[in-house]
C-alpha cells in the first residue's frame, strides 16, 4: 500500500528480461555513462540514469557506494565535476547526488532570471519595460509639501 510505483518498477524489471547478459549490459551502461556537455543536458539524462541504476539494483546486482559515486562523476559535465571533487565534505553517494540536483536547480534559476530580466530596461523598439524602472516618490512628496 502506498508503494505502487516502486512495485511497478520491480515488476517491469522482472518481466523485461532477467537474463544475466541483460543485467550485466544494464550495469555496464549505468557504470559507463557518456559525459554530459552542460547542465541542460544533465537535466534530461540524470533521471534516466537514476532509473537505470534502480533497475540494476532491483536485479540483485550489488553496486557499492564507491561504484555509484564513480558512475555519477562520469555523467557530470566537467565544470560541475571539478567543483564536486573539490568539495571534501561531499563523500556519500546520496549526499553527492542531492548536491548535484541543488546545483542543477540553481543553474536553472539563474538561466530563468537572465531570460526574464532584460539587461537594458528597454525592448527592441526602445520602449521602457514597466518592471525595469523605479518610481521615485521623493519628488512627488516634495511637491506636495511646497
Amino acid at each position: 500500500v502506498g508503494r505502487g510505483c516502486e512495485f511497478w518498477r520491480a515488476l517491469s524489471a522482472e518481466w523485461s528480461g532477467a537474463a544475466p547478459q541483460l543485467r550485466d549490459a544494464k550495469a555496464r551502461r549505468y557504470q559507463e555513462p557518456p559525459r554530459c556537455k552542460d547542465t541542460n543536458e544533465l537535466w534530461s539524462r540524470l533521471p534516466a540514469w537514476e532509473r537505470l541504476g534502480e533497475e540494476v539494483m532491483l536485479s540483485d546486482l550489488i553496486l557499492p557506494e564507491w561504484m555509484r559515486n564513480m558512475a555519477l562523476e562520469k555523467l557530470l559535465p566537467a565544470q560541475l565535476l571539478n567543483t564536486l571533487v573539490s568539495r571534501s565534505e561531499l563523500v556519500g553517494y546520496s549526499v553527492r547526488l542531492a548536491w548535484v540536483k541543488t546545483q542543477m536547480e540553481h543553474a536553472r534559476g539563474i538561466a530563468q532570471a537572465a531570460a526574464y530580466g532584460p539587461g537594458t530596461g528597454k525592448d527592441a523598439s526602445g520602449d521602457v519595460y514597466m518592471n525595469s524602472c523605479l518610481v521615485d516618490t521623493s519628488d512627488a512628496a516634495d511637491e506636495e509639501d511646497s
